[in-house]
């Protein structure tokens, strides 16, 4: 364990191994959904299939953490690429293993790994080590299950992210706030509602911006408690503004969660209008769509009064179905594909065939980053509802 790692860490020599940063991916819904018993069985099983994959003589397996695992994997003749094998036995072993969760049902579970081949390149283990951690964060960053290897001349951490010790203060010490930016009738110009956007002050006054935050907490409790806080600032907003309208993002566990729905619920039982003038902006995946609590839920925030929006549509996982099941009432076209229609003919065809499907399905269609007018000319020959980008506004605080 930790202890053992502090014990003796001065001993190990980093010139004979490469270290790897082990946490179970969603580990925190496995013992929400399903009890801290069947959690400890997982982590337990977990660690069995780790020391088997491990060489008994050669490597250390350390459990670091609530469920992330380090691994000490010995380097032979200066050929790390055996040690990387241990690593990846190790992967393929948790995901080719059943996890049993009662008698009749099986979990899968999953891995993320980050890992250092070159730790003796640093003064010390710590350092060593938070190299490790960065090179994790990022195969967290490209959707969890998968191997990332730490590159000192790739982009593999920004320096700018938050820890997630860093957003609990920012949270308790209120430190999370709004900047806004408006969405525009194409034809007018005229402001029909401004989208809310995460921020967080830093303690050196600088600001974070969600791309610095959300990686750090994605699968736990605070992205939740950073998603109620921003909802409360807009309630808030909207209570002081009888005349604003807002647009706010959720991520499709804020979409499952019950504490979630019942601060949307009270809030449109408490005053109807502010139900009306907030907008739910949500990216579809796969598993929003075969969800169905998500689509029972968003089909009930529908009748509250909520707007639902897709954000990001057109890449990723569109499926144009589902759009009208759950009712959609706009849509958000990816800013890279807006970007796109002035030089490539493909994404001018796919937009123009977006918006005519929107129209026929009664839904409206929004334009992002729209940041010169010759974009802005060919938007309006297409037949846009709305824009929102530089070219208009750029995202501001309130007073601003």
């Amino acid at each position: 364990n930790r202890n053992y790692l502090q014990e003796y860490e001065e001993f190990i020599n980093l010139d004979d191994y490469i270290i790897a940063a082990i946490d179970i991916d969603n580990f925190k819904l496995v013992n929400d959904n399903y009890g801290h018993n069947i959690g400890d069985k997982i982590l337990k099983q977990v660690a069995v299939i780790i020391l088997k994959s491990t060489r008994k003589k050669d490597d250390i397996v350390i459990r670091y953490g609530g469920e992330e695992f380090l691994i000490f994997a010995k380097v032979k003749r200066n050929d790390n690429l055996i040690a990387l094998n241990v690593i990846e036995r190790i992967f393929t072993n948790i995901q080719k293993e059943k996890f049993p969760i009662s008698n009749k049902s099986n979990l899968d579970i999953t891995v993320s790994i980050g890992v250092n081949l070159q730790p003796a390149k640093s003064k010390n283990f710590e350092e060593a080590f938070k190299l490790a951690d960065k090179a994790l964060y990022l195969a967290k960053d490209k959707g969890r299950n998968n191997i990332q290897i730490y590159n000192e001349n790739s982009q593999v951490h920004d320096d700018n992210k938050l820890s997630i010790n860093e957003i609990k203060e920012a949270l308790d010490e209120k430190r999370v706030f709004c900047f806004y930016q408006k969405v525009v009738d194409t034809y007018t110009k005229e402001e029909i509602f401004s989208e809310a956007l995460l921020r967080i002050r830093k303690k050196d006054n600088s600001i974070a911006e969600p791309i610095d935050i959300i990686s750090s907490i994605k699968g736990t409790f605070i992205l939740r408690n950073i998603s109620k806080r921003v909802l409360k600032i807009c309630f808030e907003r909207l209570r002081k503004n009888k005349t604003m309208f807002l647009n706010v993002n959720l991520n499709s566990q804020d979409i499952k969660n019950d504490s979630i729905i019942k601060l949307l619920e009270k809030n449109a039982f408490l005053d109807k209008d502010i139900s009306n003038r907030l907008g739910l902006e949500i990216i579809l995946n796969e598993k929003i769509v075969k969800d169905n609590k998500v689509k029972e839920n968003l089909l009930k925030l529908k009748e509250l009064g909520y707007k639902i929006y897709i954000d990001n549509f057109g890449v990723g996982y569109s499926n144009l179905h589902y759009l009208c099941s759950i009712k959609v009432d706009y849509i958000k076209i990816d800013g890279d594909i807006i970007k796109s229609i002035l030089e490539d003919k493909i994404a001018y065809l796919f937009v123009k065939n977006i918006i005519n499907f929107a129209k026929e399905a009664d839904i409206k269609v929004i334009a992002k980053h729209v940041f010169s007018n010759e974009l802005y000319e060919k938007l309006k020959i297409l037949n846009v509802d709305y824009c929102q980008g530089f070219l208009f506004d750029k995202p501001k605080s309130f007073d601003d």
